[in-house]
């Protein structure tokens, strides 16, 4: 707190000191703390576009390999319905209309 104060005191002052050990401190070194700081912020947002990425990856490469696990396992004409129901139920992020045509096909095969 004492180190703050002693700044504010000191604005019109080309140099800041360092209370603990009395030393002058100019103030671009302040500035040079401030972009640090941005960097920082920067950093994280980039960060986070890459954890974005790569979740989104890791997604797409599950769905499509559910699509190949359909195709494989069920005839054209269930395989093009349950193809379908994934596609609304993500954009409607509503899983219980993937999860009635998984049953109907099922229940189908019996």
């Amino acid at each position: 707190m004492r180190f703050a104060e002693n700044a504010n005191q000191n604005k019109d002052n080309k140099y800041t000191t360092n209370v603990k050990r009395g030393i002058p401190l100019q103030r671009k070194t302040r500035s040079i703390l401030d972009e640090l700081s941005e960097i920082t912020i920067t950093k994280q947002n980039r960060d986070r576009g890459y954890v974005v990425e790569s979740r989104a990856v890791h997604v797409i490469q599950g769905a499509i390999n559910l699509i190949n696990s359909i195709r494989e396992s069920y005839d054209e004409q269930t395989a093009l319905d349950l193809e379908r129901r994934l596609l609304n139920s993500i954009k409607s992020q509503d899983t219980s209309k993937f999860s009635r045509g998984i049953r109907r096909a099922s229940n189908e095969d019996k």
